[in-house]
């Protein structure tokens, strides 16, 4: 699963799939999934997209 980062802290145990972010912060095992974003996620914080409309 790709992912494109820029410009980011990302903490220890962190999962990113499938994300492209830019200038984010990213707490300790947190999981990301999906989309372009500019993320500040806090510790074991879970956030993702679905794709609703079947994209």
């Amino acid at each position: 699963m790709r992912s494109i980062i820029r410009d980011s802290i990302i903490d220890a145990g962190a999962q990113i799939e499938e994300s492209t972010m830019d200038q984010s912060l990213i707490g300790k095992e947190a999981v990301v999934t999906g989309r372009y974003r500019q993320f500040n996620v806090g510790d074991s914080a879970v956030v993702g997209y679905s794709h609703s409309n079947g994209d």
